[in-house]
């Protein structure tokens, strides 16, 4: 059931009605908020956003009095969020910077960690040159004892 331009259906708004689109399926519950129809409920198809189909009011219209005042309230409940949303931005910032100057003590320890390796890896390598030498030199004196 649809509306129409001379009446309108009004539907129980825990009862889906069903759209007979392209695709029939149960319509979708949405809740307006244009500045004509604040918070009415209405149904229609879950393809309608994409075409002119199914489409029925759950509420009836309300008063001007009633719109501005949902309309007044939506507004405060948006600045509100607003609100709430730039403070969990700032408190995210401030957690940015601190793992800002974490990560620069990281990656100054990781240098000093890369310098310390370097500089062990140097004297390993000495000692090993060294080493190798002392058991060459052992090698050519035992060489030369027996070769006299």
């Amino acid at each position: 059931m649809t509306s129409s331009s001379s009446t309108t259906q009004y539907y129980d708004a825990e009862v889906n009605p069903m759209c007979l689109c392209r695709t029939p399926s149960l319509a979708k519950k949405r809740i307006s908020w244009t500045d004509d129809n604040p918070g009415r409920r209405f149904w229609n198809c879950r393809m309608s956003m994409k075409g002119p189909w199914f489409f029925d009011w759950i509420d009836l219209e309300l008063n001007e009095h009633y719109k501005l005042t949902l309309l007044r309230l939506r507004r405060e409940a948006d600045g509100e969020a607003l609100a709430d949303a730039r403070m969990k931005l700032a408190s995210a910032e401030a957690m940015i910077a601190k793992l800002k100057l974490k990560l620069g003590d990281v990656k100054e320890k990781a240098a000093d960690l890369k310098m310390k390796y370097e500089e062990t890896s140097v004297r390993a390598k000495v000692l090993g040159f060294s080493l190798v030498s002392v058991v060459v030199m052992i090698g050519v004196m035992v060489m030369m004892k027996y070769a006299v």
